[in-house]
């Protein structure tokens, strides 16, 4: 209720309460449902754009009313990070509502192949295609990510949830043992890899890679959870 109060008061820099939008994302509560209405329909672009990003817990019914209006907005950044949003729940939608994803969507794919020569954008790729079911684009787009920006953490990890949902453990096992040779500092990765130990029933080995994770992130509460959970399993 705080935070609400703080971004409804008047006169802020809009980038201020474009970073306090994105707070709410936390919360799956149709309560900011108002706030981020109003934010929708903000003069500012950045604004605007943070609506998508901070509509993420909601559900799809509530999302795609709230971000169906800026899939036409006048600026490309607010189009396309709005479809890119309603994307990630691809299988739950209709026909029609996946239609109107499509001129958006060619947008935000055109956005991302001009940057190809950079991770971020080929491993966006690789989310999109992954949300719309098409693995194998998918697959190939994080293969490039690796291969642009070796040290880039979220394509590894992606590309082993891909080899995850196929059942092909044997593979997100080689591609986190890779990982975690080119970025060493990741928190994310050494989780991922003792997830994916867990599902080979490798206890002993996967504790080990949930205790580097946990230890690297300091933050990450459920990190010491997965860990004390895989110990306990031990005894």
């Amino acid at each position: 209720d705080a935070l609400i109060r703080f971004i409804e008061q008047e006169g802020r820099p809009e980038i201020v309460t474009a970073s306090s939008l994105l707070k709410l994302k936390k919360y799956g509560s149709p309560k900011v449902l108002p706030v981020l209405e109003r934010a929708a329909q903000s003069d500012s672009e950045l604004v605007r754009m943070s609506v998508a990003e901070a509509s993420s817990r909601l559900s799809i019914s509530l999302r795609w009313p709230l971000l169906k209006t800026l899939l036409e907005d006048e600026v490309l950044a607010v189009r396309t990070e709005s479809a890119r949003a309603l994307a990630v729940d691809w299988s739950l939608l209709s026909s029609q509502q996946r239609d109107q994803l499509k001129a958006p969507l060619s947008e935000y794919i055109e956005a991302q192949t001009f940057n190809a020569d950079r991770a971020y954008a080929r491993a966006n790729l690789g989310d999109l295609y992954r949300y719309q079911g098409e693995v194998e684009q998918s697959i190939k787009q994080y293969q490039r990510a690796i291969e642009v920006e070796p040290y880039y953490e979220s394509s590894y990890v992606n590309l082993a949830d891909v080899y995850r949902v196929i059942d092909r453990n044997d593979l997100a096992i080689s591609t986190l043992q890779q990982a975690m040779v080119n970025q060493p500092r990741s928190s994310a990765i050494p989780f991922s890899l003792g997830l994916a130990l867990l599902r080979n029933r490798e206890i002993s080995k996967a504790a080990l890679y949930l205790k580097a994770a946990a230890e690297k992130s300091n933050s990450n509460d459920y990190y010491w959870y997965v860990y004390s959970r895989a110990v306990a399993s031990l005894d």
